[in-house]
């Protein structure tokens, strides 16, 4: 039968799950990400296979098998996860995508920039709140404290949406903002103490 060919992960995947590989032809997305994480694959040497171990048969019954050289240089490729991940494993982690029924799906941007403007507006107004307790040389440390702890919720935030529900949250965007209201923050009230003082 004539056609576009399907990927091999989709093929291996629905030997297993026919449910779930439908359900990919029917989002009909041209391409879709890749779970990199959480699971860790049982590898076997050639020898370790033909040996007849039990164990090794045991292992791979009724699971999806892909065979093929780890170690090949020339199917090396780049993933968010590994510079030099083998093409092999590429495909075994594609398959596994399809078979967690967990499509990645990515955040809209408009909800990004606004929750880095939310984001940025609460650092402002913390650090507001800083700057009017008159702490000294102490509200810049606190100030960077709050900044690292607003980056730390963010990236664990991300994190789990990412490896829970599977959304996908640039963060870019809201790194980027955070950090130029740090520097907006030091500028506007640096320039108006300087002001301030010239203005006495």
């Amino acid at each position: 039968e004539e056609g576009p060919l399907e990927a091999v992960a989709l093929v291996v995947a629905e030997q297993l799950r026919p449910d779930l590989a439908e359900r990919v032809r029917e989002r009909g997305a041209s391409s879709e990400f890749i779970r990199y994480d959480g699971v860790e694959f049982p590898i076997f040497e050639a020898d370790e296979i033909l040996s007849g171990d039990t164990s090794v048969a045991e292992t791979i019954h009724g699971k999806g098998v892909f065979v093929g050289d780890l170690h090949d240089l020339q199917d090396k490729h780049v993933t968010p996860v590994d510079p030099e991940m083998s093409g092999l494993l590429i495909h075994a982690k594609i398959a596994q995508t399809i078979l967690s029924d967990k499509p990645i799906r990515q955040v809209p941007q408009w909800i990004v920039v606004l929750i880095a403007s939310l984001v940025c507006a609460l650092f402002v107004l913390i650090n507001q709140l800083i700057s009017d307790h008159k702490w000294g040389k102490a509200a810049a440390l606190l100030t960077r404290g709050v900044q690292f702890l607003l980056m730390y919720a963010f990236f664990n935030i991300g994190y789990r949406l990412y490896v829970g529900p599977g959304l996908l949250l640039n963060f870019a965007l809201p790194m980027t903002m955070l950090g130029l209201g740090v520097l907006a923050y030091d500028l506007i009230f640096g320039f108006y103490d300087l002001f301030t003082k010239v203005l006495r």
